[in-house]
């Protein structure tokens, strides 16, 4: 397997190893074999080194969407925003949860280590937490949108103190 013998009647210990990013099984007669049968270009979500009898997979958190490819390399990072939880895809299968944010390489759609903090809000498909801007505000972890600020409160995000404080709602001096 992963061999190849150009002349009928060769033995195995004379074959030939299948060219890179094609796959053999025994009975081709050709580095480069397309009929499926005996082998083939190596698929999308996959990979094929020199004389690899079949496709190897992309691991989850990687995909690739091109034929032919014969390096591990090839698999590249999950797309940011999106995550690829299976092996073998040859293009992220799922959305970044609202809630929640997703660099790219992700293998879940709601990484626990990238829960929207506070202050923030992650729409499906965040690559990053985004503020909330002035005039509304979120005091839990985990939201996909914020709140308008209350009336009698101002929630400025030009006028913060300190970062994690930032939308949170601050009554109105006296007179406004």
């Amino acid at each position: 397997a992963g061999q190849f013998c150009p002349n009928a009647g060769m033995s195995t210990l004379n074959s030939l190893l299948c060219a890179p990013g094609y796959w053999c099984k025994n009975g081709s007669y050709v580095a480069r074999p397309t009929d499926g049968v005996t082998g083939q270009i190596c698929p999308s979500g996959h990979y094929c080194p020199l004389g690899t009898p079949h496709p190897l997979e992309c691991p989850s958190g990687t995909y690739n969407q091109f034929t032919g490819q014969n390096n591990i390399s090839s698999c590249i990072k999950c797309t940011p925003g999106r995550a690829c939880t299976q092996n073998a895809l040859a293009a992220p299968d799922v959305t970044c949860t609202a809630g929640y944010y997703c660099p790219g390489g992700q293998i879940v759609p709601n990484p626990t280590k990238y829960v929207c903090p506070a202050a923030f809000y992650c729409p499906a498909g965040s690559t990053t937490p985004i503020l909330c801007p002035s005039g509304s505000y979120t005091d839990t972890r985990g939201e996909s949108s914020c709140s308008p600020c209350p009336e009698g409160f101002y929630c400025d995000q030009n006028r913060r103190c300190d970062l994690f404080n930032a939308s949170m709602p601050r009554e109105c001096p006296v007179g406004h």
